[in-house]
């Protein structure tokens, strides 16, 4: 899956794959770097300006999720990076609800 338009994005949940420099400290904690991924037209668009705002609990053993905050498009959007443990790849995802948002940031949602 590729990016579309972005306020097509705010619409719906989409998740698509990710190439992500990272480092990892000797204890594993990760640090995104930079990250890039495909558009809709096949152009590879690479973004090195980035904030992370939160991420998730070292305890989660399915991954490690970080919610991001940078200019895409030329419209400041907030994403989770998210690396998957046991298949070694990263996504973007994109939620639409405050529930799917923290259920990726804690493995929980709130009632």
């Amino acid at each position: 899956m590729t990016i579309g338009d972005p306020d097509d994005m705010q619409n719906e949940n989409t998740s698509f794959p990710a190439q992500v420099a990272s480092i990892t400290d000797t204890d594993g904690t990760i640090h995104p770097q930079w990250f890039r991924f495909k558009n809709s037209d096949g152009e590879l668009i690479t973004i090195k300006n980035f904030r992370i705002k939160r991420e998730s609990p070292d305890s989660n053993l399915i991954g490690k999720n970080f919610l991001c905050v940078s200019a895409v498009y030329g419209q400041e959007q907030e994403f989770f990076l998210c690396y998957n443990y046991s298949r070694h790849t990263w996504t973007i995802e994109y939620r639409t609800t405050e529930q799917e948002r923290q259920y990726l940031l804690t493995g929980q949602t709130r009632l």
